[in-house]
């Protein structure tokens, strides 16, 4: 990065300049979400197939796995029914395959009842698109109660290393920030000739450090995904800034038991609507 300023000065609210059928697919279980934290059921609604159905694997009172069926016209009314606490599942991250306009969608959960924990599973979704926007056709999931500590351990891990990398940047905390971070690991910034090494970027960031001031970016939205082995994590997540909302992404590897940053992208977001006048810009028109 030439300076602080062209490190984010392009960083536009809102989206990308196209999304990939992942992305739209993961904005549609969003909303649904979403939907039900806020009661809306016309918001919910309209992520489903006007044919879909919801299941749920669930047990007898004789210990026995039955699966019941659900229509999604009873889960809008249960949605839209006024409760004091907030229906609030919140997802532990998104893994979606693709296969022309058919897609699949494996989401492990917590699900709370305001702040009160109620159980934890796994949803699976099968969408399909349909003129354009991907409709969830099928919904199944699994409840329980027991073993939902250990299943997000190494997913809660990775985000708390992440915020804390974030908060240390926003106290100037130099060791904090640094040292999450592998001494082979790169930052990219948003210029093209921004792809700098560690010692690259502590050079540009010791100023700011030095000032107690430094840069306070709040992460949400965060998506992780993990290989085979547990070893190495792939995660991107939206950043609230004071210019506006970047996005940032990355990769994480497990060394000596401690979860360090190999790799961090920033990179800026700029509405569909807004490209013509980005391009000028650049041209400096």
């Amino acid at each position: 990065m030439q300076n602080w300023v062209s490190l984010l000065f392009f960083c536009l609210p809102v989206v990308t300049f196209s999304q990939t059928a992942s992305q739209k697919i993961a904005a549609t279980i969003d909303q649904l979400f979403n939907g039900m934290r806020s009661a809306d059921s016309t918001m919910v609604r309209q992520t489903f197939h006007p044919q879909a159905s919801m299941q749920t694997l669930a047990q007898n009172r004789e210990g026995k796995t039955v699966v019941r069926t659900d229509g999604v016209q009873g889960f809008l009314t249960t949605i839209a029914t006024p409760r004091p606490q907030v229906l609030d599942e919140r997802l532990l991250g998104k893994e979606i395959k693709v296969d022309g306009k058919m897609a699949m969608a494996w989401t492990p959960y917590k699900f709370y009842l305001g702040d009160t924990f109620s159980h934890c599973g796994v949803n699976l979704f099968t969408l399909v698109e349909v003129d354009g926007e991907w409709k969830i056709l099928t919904v199944i999931d699994t409840r329980r109660k027991e073993g939902c500590d250990a299943m997000p351990e190494a997913t809660n891990a990775v985000h708390l290393v992440l915020d804390n990398w974030h908060l240390a940047a926003g106290t100037a905390n130099w060791e904090g920030y640094f040292n999450p971070m592998t001494e082979d690991s790169f930052y990219l910034g948003t210029d093209a000739t921004e792809r700098w090494t560690k010692a690259q970027f502590q050079a540009f960031a010791k100023p700011y450090f030095d000032k107690g001031k430094a840069w306070n970016f709040k992460a949400y939205n965060r998506e992780v995904i993990f290989d085979e082995e547990g070893t190495t994590v792939w995660f991107d997540e939206l950043l609230e800034t004071w210019m506006g909302t970047c996005r940032g992404s990355g990769v994480l590897q497990k060394i000596d038991g401690e979860w360090k940053i190999k790799h961090y992208n920033l990179s800026m977001l700029v509405p569909n609507d807004k490209i013509d006048g980005y391009l000028k810009l650049l041209k400096g028109e």
